[in-house]
């Protein structure tokens, strides 16, 4: 059992083989995974920013679908009732006439309402930015009828807020105040002046 001389050239030229391929067959499947993977890398990081941008485009109609289907023109139309309620507290110059006849409607023999007059004849804007003219109500009587009277004051059908109160007590204990208020006006009559 020896080795012949033919099996010996046969196992040197594997070898002979082997030394001038440096690279076998598993490191060439490596290297095309590798090449074909950078491939489908670069793909994937070209096409990513349009795609992204494509997502925020459907997220804003998204969002813009969603937020404008919730309003219907009905809600649209039961509200433009109560608009234009609110649009007529706002007094033009005919109503602020009928603020004053109002509370002189509310004097009577038992009313602690003295005289309605106005601070000033100049239509002011408010923080709000609404127009309005300062009204100043006198009172004078016990707590118990200036309540009933602010009260009275309180439910007409007019757009007043309090900005000032003051209050004294005279010689006989009666109880004087002078109730300060904005009567909001119109912004055509806050504009004209």
């Amino acid at each position: 059992m020896g080795i012949s001389s033919q099996d010996f050239d046969t196992v040197s030229d594997e070898i002979e083989t082997k030394k001038s391929l440096p690279v076998s067959g598993k490191d060439i499947i490596l290297g095309v995974i590798n090449i074909i993977s950078i491939v489908l890398l670069a793909v994937i990081l070209v096409k990513f920013p349009s795609k992204a941008n494509e997502l925020k485009d459907l997220r804003i109609e998204q969002v813009k679908s969603e937020s404008g289907s919730g309003f219907e023109y009905s809600e649209i139309e039961s509200h433009r009732a109560h608009a234009q309620a609110l649009g007529d507290l706002f007094l033009d110059e005919p109503g602020v006439v009928e603020f004053v006849n109002s509370i002189e409607r509310l004097k009577s023999d038992e009313a602690a309402i003295q005289r309605v007059s106005f601070a000033s004849q100049k239509v002011v804007k408010d923080k709000t930015g609404n127009y309005g003219i300062l009204v100043v109500i006198e009172l004078s009587g016990t707590w118990e009828a200036i309540q009933v009277d602010l009260k009275r004051i309180g439910e007409l059908p007019f757009l007043f807020r309090a900005a000032r109160i003051e209050t004294k007590t005279n010689e006989e204990g009666v109880i004087l105040l002078k109730y300060g208020g904005f009567l909001y006006v119109s912004d055509k009559l806050g504009k004209d002046r």
